[in-house]
């Protein structure tokens, strides 16, 4: 009997925790493309990734580039996609290329006027899609 209770408590704890400790969350997505800031030609094989702001992180950012969402890659129209999980930080583009043609590039993204879209269910309270348009890479000289 006191191995069924405590067996039984244990199981009400784990569901108890697993319907609880899920929070609401949103979907942030950045699209945009990737273009040669002389020629205004797509590149290809750029990566981007999304980069936290808090303080101890912000050094990482040319050093490594610590992602905290799924990162993207351009294709070959230099088009991309990339989804975050906070509402606003940083997008570090990255030549990804065996010869490097492209500085590495980063700029601020924030959704304070993007409207939510989709329709919320749950746990998930809808998307942000942020398109930040033509992003202008230099070559290395």
């Amino acid at each position: 009997m006191k191995h069924q209770i405590i067996f039984f408590t244990v199981v009400v704890m784990t569901i108890f925790c697993l319907t609880t400790c899920v929070q609401p969350y949103f979907e942030y997505i950045v699209e945009g493309k990737v273009i040669d800031k002389i020629t205004k030609e797509p590149i290809e094989d750029i990566v981007v990734l999304p980069v936290s702001l808090n303080q101890k992180e912000r050094q990482s950012i040319i050093c490594k580039s610590s992602p905290i969402g799924e990162y993207g890659r351009s294709n070959e129209n230099g088009f991309f996609t990339v989804r975050d999980r906070y509402s606003y930080g940083i997008l570090h583009f990255r030549d990804a290329r065996e010869n490097l043609l492209y500085k590495d590039t980063t700029i601020f993204v924030d959704f304070k006027d993007v409207p939510l879209s989709d329709t919320p269910s749950g746990k998930y309270k809808g998307k942000y899609v942020l398109n930040i348009g033509d992003v202008e890479l230099e070559k290395i000289e």
